[in-house]
């Protein structure tokens, strides 16, 4: 272990807002209690299962083992919550851990500033090729909201993303009208078989680290 202070002792590493502190208590629960359910992994990277422990908890203090590979040095998490609680976890208790903000709609407004600089970036180095045309979809995995979706459909974009956190998919089809569908990037595919099509453009913006197989997920979204 790097030190001490990262040892699994519940204490979040910086100051957290009492919202955050609800929900971290919440999580810690249930991770007690077994509802949340934790799995060990092997290196993502070269599968080798040996390994040095470098923190036991998280940066909120909730119990997350990170650890080197000694096989390829690959920095990973070794033990995390399963997919399926990882699923009940973005569907209840992250945004409030994550973003500290009570309310939908400030976190909303931030998603459309970062679609207005994701549009502005990508039109500058001429990804949006004049041949994009409005039937041609802009795709995002972890949508949450659909804020920056939001503000490609002000463009004229056609839209549709994806995410776990029903309260946030909900408030974006219902206070916006978005196409957002709950779950991951396997639930956008009968979608697209319906309308035999397939996206020209997926954002993944703060996501990648969130999914724990790549490799998958890279064939998924070349199929």
């Amino acid at each position: 272990m790097l030190h001490t202070r990262f040892k699994n002792d519940g204490i979040a590493v910086y100051k957290m807002t009492a919202l955050q502190e609800a929900a971290r208590d919440a999580i810690a629960k249930k991770i007690a209690d077994n509802v949340y359910k934790m799995v060990e992994e092997s290196c993502p990277a070269c599968a080798e299962s040996e390994h040095v422990v470098l923190s036991q908890k998280d940066m909120y203090g909730l119990p997350m083992t990170v650890a080197v590979c000694e096989s390829c040095d690959f920095v990973y998490t070794q033990k995390r919550l399963t997919d399926k609680s990882l699923i009940d976890f973005y569907d209840g208790e992250y945004r409030q851990l994550d973003r500290a903000i009570p309310g939908i709609d400030p976190f909303y407004a931030l998603q459309k500033r970062k679609g207005e600089l994701l549009y502005d970036f990508l039109k500058e180095h001429d990804f949006l090729k004049k041949s994009l045309t409005e039937s041609d979809f802009i795709v995002e995995i972890g949508c949450g909201a659909g804020g920056i979706l939001h503000y490609f459909r002000d463009k004229g974009y056609s839209t549709v993303g994806c995410d776990f956190g029903s309260e946030y998919l909900n408030y974006g089809r219902e206070k916006h009208g978005l196409t957002l569908i709950d779950g991951g990037l396997v639930a956008l595919a009968p979608f697209f078989e319906t309308l035999n099509r397939k996206p020209a453009i997926v954002i993944y913006e703060q996501v990648l680290e969130h999914i724990f197989n790549l490799d998958e997920e890279l064939i998924e979204l070349k199929n």
